[in-house]
């Protein structure tokens, strides 16, 4: 089964600044920009999240990730595993 990662932004930012309320993010293990064996984070558009971006999106806009493996999330991101914004989620 699939690691669920959801990038969510509060619904009033997200329409202030004609974003999205949800982007599903992806977990890329072999990819070549990746540290092995921790994986990358993709977005929608196969953009590279990084643990920079994701607490720039957090404290900017209140951003947080939805995910059934924060831990894996967090090692892709180079964050520890107790990064505040990201959660575990059982939604499927």
């Amino acid at each position: 089964m699939a690691t669920r990662i959801v990038m969510v932004i509060p619904e009033k930012i997200a329409q202030k600044l004609d974003w999205q309320t949800e982007q599903i993010l992806t977990w890329s293990p072999g990819d070549p920009a990746s540290s092995y064996p921790f994986g990358i984070i993709l977005d929608e558009d196969g953009g590279i999240l990084d643990g920079a971006t994701f607490r720039g999106l957090r404290d900017s806009f209140g951003a947080r990730i939805e995910t059934d493996d924060p831990e894996l999330v967090c090692a892709a991101l180079g964050l520890p595993v107790d990064e505040p914004g990201i959660l575990k989620s059982e939604k499927s």
